[in-house]
C-alpha cells in the first residue's frame, strides 16, 4: 500500500515478476487502512457494526436484568470499540465523533435513558469511559508496560531512553477530559 501517494508521481511496485495493486484500503489483522491513514473506512465500518448492536440494546433492554446490562455493554459493544483503538483513536475529531455519537446512543438503549439525558451523567453514573478516554488509557496502559518492562516493544530506543523522554511532549495524549483517564494517568506517570 502506498500512503499519500502524489497525483504526479505513478509508482509501480513489483515482487520479482508480479506487479503490486494499488488499492484505496485494504483490512490487515481486523483493522481496515485506508490509503490516506485518516481512518474514515475503519471507522465507518465498526460504526455500523456498532449501530446494529444499539439497535439490538433498544430492544433487549426492557427484558434484561440490571446487573447483566453492563456485562453485555462490555461484551456486545467495547469489546469491539476498544479492538485496534490504539491504532485508530488519534484519527480526526469529527471522524471519531460519529463514533462517540453511537456509543452514547448505545449506551442510553441499554440502560433505558432517555434520549436528552446528559452523557456525561449516563458515562459517571454507569462508570464507562467515551471513545477519547477509551483511547487515552489504552495507550497510557501500553506506555505504562514499556516504560516497565512489561511489554516487548521494538522501539528503536532502549528502556533508558523512554525513562528520560518521559516528561517530554513525546507521550502527549489528547482527550484527558474524563475523570477516571486522569487519574489512571496521574499513576502511570507517576509511577515511571
Amino acid at each position: 500500500m502506498l500512503f499519500n501517494e502524489s497525483s504526479r508521481i505513478r509508482w509501480t511496485l513489483s515482487y520479482g515478476d508480479e506487479s503490486i495493486e494499488r488499492v484505496d484500503y485494504f483490512k490487515y489483522l481486523g483493522v481496515w487502512l485506508d490509503s490516506d491513514l485518516k481512518w474514515e473506512y475503519q471507522i465507518g465500518k465498526l460504526n455500523s457494526k456498532l449501530s446494529q448492536v444499539a439497535g439490538i440494546f433498544k430492544k433487549i433492554s426492557p427484558v434484561v436484568p440490571d446487573q447483566t446490562k453492563k456485562m453485555l455493554y462490555f461484551s456486545l459493544f467495547h469489546s469491539h470499540m476498544v479492538y485496534g483503538i490504539a491504532v485508530w483513536g488519534a484519527a480526526g475529531s469529527s471522524t471519531v465523533s460519529q463514533l462517540q455519537t453511537t456509543q452514547n446512543k448505545a449506551i442510553k438503549n441499554l440502560f433505558g435513558y432517555r434520549r436528552r439525558t446528559a452523557t456525561a451523567f449516563i458515562h459517571t453514573r454507569n462508570q464507562l469511559l467515551t471513545v477519547g478516554s477509551t483511547y487515552s488509557a489504552v495507550v497510557c496502559n501500553h506506555i505504562h508496560k514499556v516504560l516497565h518492562g512489561g511489554i516487548h516493544t521494538n522501539t528503536v530506543l532502549g528502556r533508558e531512553k523512554l525513562m528520560t523522554l518521559h516528561f517530554s511532549s513525546f507521550f502527549f495524549i489528547p482527550f484527558l477530559r474524563d475523570v477516571f483517564v486522569t487519574r489512571f494517568v496521574y499513576i502511570v506517570l507517576s509511577a515511571a
